[in-house]
């Protein structure tokens, strides 16, 4: 029987259209993963950096030409937003990284690496032979978390008690309608930032006593308790926030950062020698006797975008006595390489307390000075510095080296977290322009 050639038309068209169907979802699911995904991509630059954390890592090592690859895709993306912040997912394409697939033995694609939570120092990663969807693979990287750093509190003495080992003086309780502790506060708890710092404790259902004492009135809800003189031993204040690592990682920050963040307190016995002096004073003596207030000096009001690095404008942004971001000191970001885009990395965290310096304009002079002031092995033309000052005087820095925007976005990520390891120094930078720009 003939088809007529009209049908024959049909016929192929409907197989064309069949086929870009079919080869639709590759397009959508192109590599390299994109920077909303969840994912990072990995390169040798940025492994060591990524691996530096207390949380669980999971790798999947891929080559954007293979089938199978290109399925896993979507469903490593959800399971990347399934665990934000509490577990740290990455993707190296070891078809362009050659190096990086013979050193952790991949023999095909995908392969799934992951290292458990702790220190990576020393660890070899493990191989992942679950189940590849979404739903399995957060299983998996949720059951790697252990509530190691929290302890379970029922009553006020529990809580004294815990006050007593914190270096700090002060605890985090959640209360929680769960009986464990959920993976976001486990992980906190474990972070080299808080460790030692804070006590974290769950108060469960079961704690209405306790929740009823602190004022708590529904579940989940964040307190920190400083230690203090009152009855009751402790003092209470309550999170506001969203329930959510981010948040809740800044809140604990300043407030393990804010007692001291003035300079600390005046020698008990001074301060009682002039407490009684007050008390005895006349009110003429007492007027006196007080401090004369000096005219304040304006504080420099924040640049809102990127700005070029120039000497007389970095100490009134950021040395001591600079005008602050949410109550607490901005985190200085200065950039000597010339493919990072500050612009892109303001745009992400313009929320948070970070200001931007665009120093690819300046001399090696300046570079030298940071070096020099910082006790910095050396700061090259690719490179980034942060620096935070520091209490009364000095600051914290940390370099970035081959600050790609990858890196740095690595690196800021973790000043959010409260993880990136910072030096300190007891001076602040001091930069003077060169004589040649005088």
């Amino acid at each position: 029987m003939k088809i007529p050639l009209r049908l024959q038309f049909v016929t192929i068209f409907v197989t064309i259209f069949v086929v870009f169907a079919t080869l639709l979802p590759s397009a959508v699911t192109a590599f390299p993963f994109s920077a909303s995904s969840g994912v990072t991509e990995l390169t040798p630059k940025n492994l060591n950096g990524f691996l530096n954390t207390h949380k669980p890592v999971f790798i999947v090592f891929y080559a954007p030409w293979c089938g199978h690859c290109k399925s896993i895709h979507p469903e490593w993306e959800k399971f990347a937003k399934s665990v934000k912040d509490v577990v740290r997912v990455g993707a190296i394409n070891a078809d362009q990284h050659r190096e990086l697939g013979s050193q952790f033995g991949v023999q095909g694609f995908p392969t799934i690496k992951y290292w458990k939570m702790g220190n990576k120092k020393g660890m070899k990663p493990s191989d992942y032979q679950q189940g590849r969807t979404s739903g399995a693979l957060q299983s998996a990287a949720l059951a790697e978390i252990n509530n190691k750093g929290v302890t379970n509190v029922a009553d006020e003495a529990a809580v004294i008690a815990a006050l007593k080992k914190s270096s700090s003086g002060k605890s985090v309780i959640l209360f929680s309608s769960k009986n464990k502790s959920p993976p976001l506060f486990s992980v906190m708890a474990q972070s080299p930032h808080f460790q030692s710092k804070l006590a974290f404790l769950l108060a469960t259902s079961s704690a209405k006593a306790l929740a009823t004492s602190l004022g708590v009135t529904k579940f989940p809800t964040v307190v920190v308790v400083t230690a203090d003189e009152s009855a009751k031993g402790f003092s209470v204040e309550q999170y506001t926030g969203s329930i959510e690592y981010t948040s809740i990682a800044k809140y604990l920050q300043a407030a393990i950062g804010g007692a001291a963040a003035e300079g600390g307190e005046e020698p008990a016995a001074d301060g009682a020698k002039k407490e009684e002096a007050k008390k005895t004073a006349t009110p003429e003596e007492a007027a006196a006797a007080a401090p004369k207030a000096e005219p304040s000096k304006p504080k420099a009001a924040h640049p809102v975008r990127p700005v070029p690095l120039v000497p007389a404008m970095f100490a009134p942004y950021c040395a001591q006595g600079s005008q602050k971001i949410r109550g607490q000191p901005p985190l200085c970001v200065v950039s000597f390489a010339k493919e990072t885009s500050l612009d892109d990395l303001f745009n992400k965290y313009g929320n948070e307390a970070f200001l931007f310096f665009d120093g690819t304009a300046t001399s090696e002079h300046t570079r030298k000075e940071f070096v020099q002031q910082l006790g910095l092995s050396s700061l090259n033309e690719g490179d980034a510095v942060l620096v935070r000052a520091f209490k009364a005087e000095g600051c914290k820095h940390a370099v970035v080296a081959g600050a790609t925007n990858e890196a740095l976005d690595l690196a800021l990520q973790k000043a959010v977290n409260g993880e990136l390891t910072m030096k300190k120094s007891d001076v602040f930078v001091a930069l003077t322009a060169p004589t040649d720009e005088a």
